[in-house]
Formats: C-alpha cells, structure tokens, sequence
C-alpha cells in the first residue's frame, strides 16, 4: 500500500507528472527527431539554400542532444520545445503555407501546454498567430520571397515528405497524451488503493474502540460492583460496633 502511493509507474512520488512527460517527450524526440530532418533534407522541394540545410541539421543534432545529455530535465525539455519552435517558425517564413509546419506547430503547442505550462501554450499560439500574420504581409509586399516549390501538389515527394512528418508528429503527439492518461489512471488507481487502506484502518479503530468500551463497561461494572458491596458491608460492620458498646453500657447503669 505504501509503495504504491510512494511510487507510481516505478517512478517515485516527488517525480511529478509533468516531469514524466518531460522524460518521455525528451526520449521519443530522439527517435522521431533524425527521421523528421532526414525526411526534410532528402525529399527537399524547390530552392534550398545552405542556410536551410545548417538550421535542420542543427535541429537534429540538438534535440536528440537536449534528450541525451545530462541536467535538469524542465530545461532540457524548454530548449528542446523552444529550438525546434523556433525552427518552424524560420521555415514558415521559407515555405509558406505548406502543411507540414502547421502540424508541427500545432504539435509543439500541444506539447508545451502538457510539459509545461497552458500559460506556454497560449505564448505559442499567440506568437503562431503574429508569425502567419507577419509572414503574410512581408510575402504580399514582396519582402519576402516563399519557395511555392516546397508546397505544390504536383510534386510527388511534396506528398511523401509532408506524410511522413505528419504522421512521425502524430505518433509523437498521441504517445504523450498516452503517457498522461497512464499516468492518470496510475494516480487514481493509488488513490483508491490510499482510501481502501484508509478505511479499513478506520474500520479496525472503531472496532478496537468498541471492544475498549466492552472492556471498560464490564471492568467498571465488576470492580466497582466488588467496591461498593465491600464498602457497604463494611459500613454496616461500623453501624453495628457503634451500637454494641451502647448496648452493653445500659444495664450497668
């Protein structure tokens, strides 16, 4: 009973359930990460600068990175969600509205709200909404140029590329929720186990409770009993040594 509400999927108590998503999302961000980047640079579409090639190769190195290196995990897991953010947003500003940066962005938002905080969550929506809205304006002023290539239909490895990320994102996102709903079901199966206990040792005081009181009741029944038929004989003994020397002492008169 106590281990179970000490440590709760092998992890201990003070191991809070932000901090195992955090763990978890580190360990699947170093599988998912390589084959999100690999996918990115091999099936690129359209004008693909050198630029482009460090900033994604820098993200494959430094997410697997924040997941395998040691130091506090909430920080670990902020750089992760804060480089691979900020990555989506530099290849928003590159590719447009091509539907893989949605979904990424949208997963990293997901994931920060669970890791986090929901405060992060609005944070990064908010900024989502400034950045389309900036990217917008600078493209139609012709500020900024976007590689349409990256995100014509007509191109075969536009579909696979895009696929696959989705779906690599997908998988990311459902095994976090599937860690936090574990790890609910966890708690509250702790929970009940915690109140099981906790009623049966208050079952087993109000018992031990009765039993005192029988106990009490037939101790002070007896010994009090005892005590005041031996008091009152002998009070009556008193009463009649009082009387006697009276007795005797009429007739000599």
């Amino acid at each position: 009973m106590t281990s179970a509400v000490r440590a709760i999927g092998g992890r201990p108590a003070t191991d809070t359930w932000r901090q195992g998503v955090q763990r978890a999302m580190l360990t699947l961000a170093c599988f998912v990460a390589p084959p999100i980047v690999s996918a990115a640079i091999l099936l690129r579409a359209g004008s693909w600068t050198r630029l482009d090639t460090i900033v994604i190769g820098g993200v494959g190195v430094l997410v697997p990175l924040c997941g395998l290196v040691r130091g506090p995990i909430a920080r670990r897991a902020l750089l992760m969600l804060f480089t691979a953010f900020a990555v989506t947003l530099y290849f928003l500003g590159r590719n447009g509205l091509a539907a893989g940066l949605s979904v990424a962005l949208i997963t990293l938002t997901v994931l920060a709200s669970l890791s986090s905080s929901r405060a992060l969550g609005v944070v990064f929506i908010i900024v989502t909404v400034v950045a389309y809205l900036c990217v917008g304006l600078l493209a139609q002023h012709h500020y900024l140029t976007i590689n349409a290539t990256a995100s014509d239909p007509l191109v075969m490895r536009n579909w696979i590329r895009i696929g696959g990320i989705n779906a690599l994102l997908a998988f990311l996102v459902i095994s976090v929720v599937e860690f936090v709903v574990r790890k609910v079901e966890a708690n509250s199966r702790a929970a009940n186990e915690a109140l099981k206990w906790l009623r049966a040792a208050y079952d087993k005081l109000e018992t031990t409770k009765e039993d005192e009181r029988r106990f009490l009741s037939h101790e002070l029944h007896d010994e009090l009993g005892q005590l005041l038929t031996a008091l009152k004989l002998r009070l009556q003994v008193a009463a009649r040594a009082e009387r006697r020397p009276d007795a005797q002492e009429g007739p000599l008169t």
